[in-house]
């Protein structure tokens, strides 16, 4: 896609190929919180990635996602 965009079409070998000359780790944290009952009421959850390119320079990416459940007081209809 890429590739279309900047008029410098790649085939899918040469991106492929591309690609193994990276390197990718990373991580995933889950922490659940819970209420005096065991009720997990939330849940926090980080994802931290890195990747280098075969010219060694390195994209860092963390993705934060929280969870959470509330009681919605219900209106009668």
């Amino acid at each position: 896609m890429v590739g279309e965009i900047l008029r410098e079409p790649i085939t899918l070998e040469k991106a492929l190929a591309n690609r193994k000359k990276e390197t990718v780790s990373g991580a995933i944290f889950v922490t659940l919180q819970s209420d005096p009952a065991g009720n997990v009421w939330r849940r926090n959850k980080v994802i931290n990635t890195e990747i280098r390119n075969a010219d060694g320079q390195l994209e860092a990416n963390t993705i934060n996602e929280t969870m959470e459940k509330r009681l919605v007081s219900q209106q009668p209809l």
